[in-house]
């Protein structure tokens, strides 16, 4: 039987790929954490029956069934997190960030017919969310963030790898109101690089592509900074999980993962061992 230490569960999107594995790991693995990595709204169309990738249209009735399922889904992830506040940690995307912060972070699929409820369900339950979560796994020090942080970003703020999760949940939770220090904090989480069709060099750990983090990791002269495993999704994969030097995984793939306690990153689905991708390419 395998031994679940940590569930993953990548950007929902209004799909329910996530209950299962939840369900069965809150009954059959009472002492694992299970993490979700962000971004519960904003469903990709082409996804979903109905949408004709002609024109880009999307018949409204299904649409509508589409954005209320992932509302309610939404709502059931919350209702879980309050019943197990120790066990499950709900983390923030870029899908998110709009509806906690300001609408620029994110206006992609921005779901303005429904922004009322969806904006009041965000900010009722705010406590229940944070940007990041961090743990230790067989001896190693894992980060769980939405988009990863790459050691560009950090340098480009000053930031320090020590202690990067207590230093970014605190700001976050110091930043609900609308000051100064709620803007400057999610200027900080807005930023997104060219690999995303933004401005900036760098993008935020809710914005970072999964190129970004190739490209430094790819650099035989780069050494990172950052002394964590870090696990991530945000990036929309086809076939497979990304696994980076086994440093950095992308994982968002419509599917669970997990850890086991030696650390290893596996599919949910078949127990299967995350690959390196720089080794599968020698």
């Amino acid at each position: 039987m395998r031994k679940i230490n940590t569930l993953i569960i990548p950007d929902v999107h209004c799909r329910d790929f996530w209950r299962k594995p939840v369900y069965d790991t809150l009954s059959n693995h009472p002492e694992s954490d299970i993490v979700f990595l962000g971004d519960y709204l904003s469903p990709y169309p082409f996804e979903w029956d109905g949408y004709d990738t002609f024109t880009g249209t999307w018949d409204n009735k299904l649409r509508k069934e589409c954005l209320d399922n992932g509302f309610e889904y939404l709502k059931e992830i919350i209702d879980l997190k309050k019943q197990n506040p120790e066990r499950i940690h709900l983390l923030v995307g870029n899908h998110d960030g709009c509806c906690i912060g300001p609408l620029s972070v994110c206006e992609c699929r921005y779901d303005y017919e429904n922004q009322g409820r969806n904006i009041s369900l965000y900010c009722k339950n705010q406590e229940q969310f944070q940007i990041c979560f961090q743990k230790k796994i067989g001896g190693k020090d894992f980060l769980f963030s939405h988009a990863g942080i790459t050691d560009g970003w950090l340098k480009s703020h000053d930031l320090k790898a020590d202690n990067i999760c207590d230093f970014i949940n605190n700001k976050y939770f110091l930043s609900f109101k609308d000051d100064e220090e709620y803007l400057q904090f999610w200027a900080l989480m807005k930023e997104m690089s060219y690999s995303r069709g933004g401005y900036d060099r760098y993008g935020s750990l809710i914005w970072a592509d999964v190129n970004e983090h190739y490209f430094e990791l790819s650099n035989p002269d780069f050494e990172s900074k950052l002394n964590y495993v870090q696990v991530f999704g945000h990036t929309y994969l086809k076939n497979f999980a990304i696994n980076l030097k086994n440093q950095r995984y992308c994982v968002d793939l419509r599917t669970a993962f997990y850890c086991d306690d030696e650390g290893n990153v596996k599919y949910y689905d078949n127990n299967e061992i995350v690959l390196d991708y720089f080794a599968l390419k020698k």
